[in-house]
């Protein structure tokens, strides 16, 4: 697989506007076909007896009109045939409005589960390169672009369709003339709408866009929103903004002005019908060959087709509009994911925890072979199972690249990584990173209860388990107990809520050091064989740090385990302490037996750092 997610080549022929959203759409829809079909009869039931309604009307108006003197029992059949329609076009709007509320909220709950699918199987560096709020957008217009295109099709195009088949039907019957008349105006009709709707798409495409970016702009304030304070730079940012703010103003109006000729051109089209049909009809009347009642049946015919076909434009604009605004979630779907588990791979399973790096090469870039630069490179390790190690170096050495390698969150280009002789690119990436319990170097909490927080990563919780006291009493003792490890209990307990109490958005009503305290407990609480920690204390303060350093040493013991520290004061302990620089581990060894070295990195870093930190 290569270092740069790649998209699934189009079919030759296909069209571009349509087709792929509808092929994404295809796989919840099709479990939904009853629900599909049973509004399909029920539009056309529908149809059918609007059209009838005329037939009756003029049967009405020829009875009244007659010069002798009317059938009475005529009439009455008439007018009870009238209300058997308006009865049986009840019942069928009735099973319309259930078939179509069943069949969207169906459908739309499983698109929404399938794009969150498919946006949490992408690998690290697409969320490092797209926007969270633009991702949050594309999913919700995904699923209401499926409620869009199927009101915009049943409730005016599907229907416009069959009014045209009825009325030409009728027509052909009634006033033959006149139904070729209405066919060539219906070609006319059609074909300058779709024409306009294609020549409208690319517009209605960079307007979606175009709306993503500010919702994408408006989200990456808001989730600095303590920087642009802190900094002063809210009028910087409100320019900013409103840049992107103005860009979305012109990619509108053209789409909207675009829109508004489309509605012009469909108002000229429809005006055309009722003067030539009033034409014909002046026509036949100076023959004596129309009536009074066939007047009100083939205007009332009109009427039905100017009323249904009034919104035809506008609604083949939106289901265009709607196919715009899902593209782009359909790009993530056709986007192939940079890491990608293997046909079979099985499931880890860590009996000792050894973990080896053979000779594994890697870099970021998305260059080419020849001219990448390596991040790592002949980079060999074996760490023996329980064993805890530190990762030591300056900014760019490579210690995070470890991790994520580790992890998985990229693959290697050379080499072999295993665990307990597993090669990790054999097993699932799930269940990879099961076997760990992280602690990263910003932990970000969900806006969740505190114990929620602490219990992420553990077996599943039922969604019943809504209170902390609701919970299984092992899992509420687990959590206790990880929290007090973490020695995060006695703040939680000065909460308004304790473990129910709700963090706020990625912890934001938490201090930092109060949310490294939180992931620290997430690691206990999860027990994994294991542990990874990117700079585990660093947000404590030292009478902290060296309160939770034992409870850390537990943590870590008969674990294997990676540490990686500015502060060297963390590490001191480990059984091992790797020094890197550039990819390369240049030092190996305890702290003792590294500080021997006076000439070494880490003796330097050592001798530099002032408070406990590298300079």
């Amino acid at each position: 697989m290569g270092a740069s997610a790649k998209f699934l080549p189009e079919q030759k022929g296909e069209n571009t506007m349509l087709t792929p959203v509808l092929r994404q759409f295809w796989p919840s829809v099709r479990r939904h076909l009853p629900s599909l079909t049973s509004l399909t009869l029920a539009m056309i039931l529908i149809v059918v007896l609007e059209a009838a309604h005329p037939y009756f009307i003029r049967l009405f108006v020829n009875e009244f009109t007659q010069v002798e003197q009317s059938n009475v029992e005529r009439i009455y059949q008439i007018f009870w045939m009238i209300i058997a329609l308006a009865v049986a076009n009840f019942f069928a709007h009735g099973m319309f409005e259930w078939s179509i509320s069943h069949n969207e909220t169906e459908v739309m709950n499983k698109l929404d589960k399938r794009s969150f699918t498919a946006i949490f199987r992408q690998a690290i560096r697409f969320f490092m390169n797209t926007f969270g709020g633009s991702l949050v957008k594309r999913a919700g217009r995904f699923s209401y672009a499926y409620e869009g295109m199927i009101d915009a099709f049943f409730f005016q195009i599907g229907k416009d369709i069959l009014v045209l088949l009825v009325t030409f039907v009728i027509f052909v019957r009634e006033y033959p003339l006149f139904a070729w008349v209405f066919l060539g105006w219906v070609v006319v009709f059609v074909v300058a709408n779709v024409i306009l709707a294609k020549w409208k798409y690319p517009l209605d495409t960079a307007n979606a866009e175009a709306d993503t970016k500010v919702g994408a702009a408006l989200a990456d304030a808001v989730t600095n929103y303590a920087a642009i304070k802190s900094f002063g730079m809210e009028d910087d940012e409100q320019e900013r903004f409103n840049a992107v703010s103005e860009y979305r103003r012109r990619k509108r109006w053209a789409a909207w002005f675009a829109g508004n000729i489309l509605m012009r051109v469909q108002h000229f089209t429809m005006a055309g019908l009722e003067i030539l049909m009033i034409w014909f009809m002046i026509r036949g009347w100076e023959r004596g060959a129309i009536t009074v009642g066939d007047f009100v049946f083939f205007q009332s015919y009109i009427l039905w087709i100017m009323g249904n076909f009034w919104g035809f434009g506008n609604n083949l604009r939106r289901i265009f509009q709607q196919a715009a605004d899902a593209k782009e979630m359909v790009d993530i779907y056709n986007t192939i994911p940079e890491v990608l588990d293997k046909p079979n791979a099985q499931a880890l399973q860590v009996t000792k925890g050894e973990i080896t790096f053979d000779s594994v090469h890697f870099s970021y870039a998305d260059s080419s072979e020849d001219n990448r630069k390596r991040e790592v490179e002949h980079f060999s390790l074996h760490i023996p199972a329980g064993q805890s190690i530190a990762l030591v170096g300056p900014s760019g050495a490579g210690k995070s690249t470890i991790i994520n390698l580790l992890m998985r969150h990229f693959d290697i280009q050379k080499g072999v990584i295993s665990i307990d002789g597993q090669n990790i690119a054999d097993v699932t990436q799930q269940s990879l990173r099961q076997q760990m319990a992280t602690v990263p170097q910003d932990p970000a909490l969900f806006h969740r209860p505190l114990w929620k927080n602490i219990a992420f990563g553990r077996p599943k919780i039922t969604r019943e388990d809504v209170l902390f006291r609701e919970l299984p009493d092992d899992l509420r003792l687990r959590i206790e107990q990880a929290a007090e490890q973490a020695h995060a209990t006695e703040f939680i307990h000065e909460l308004p809520k304790g473990f129910d109490t709700l963090v706020g958005e990625r912890g934001v009503k938490l201090s930092v050091g109060q949310r490294q305290r939180i992931a620290l407990a997430r690691a206990f609480c999860k027990d994994a064989p294991l542990i990874v920690i990117d700079e585990g204390t660093s947000a404590l303060d030292s009478e902290t740090e060296k309160l939770i350093q034992n409870a850390i040493a537990e943590l870590l013991l008969g674990r294997t385990s990676i540490v990686i520290a500015h502060r060297l004061s963390t590490i001191m302990q480990m059984d091992r302490i790797l020094v890197l620089q550039k990819g390369i581990i240049i030092e190996d060894g305890s702290h003792k037996e590294l500080l021997r070295n006076k000439n070494g990195l880490y003796a330097r870093l050592w001798n530099h750092q002032s408070g406990g930190y590298m300079e």
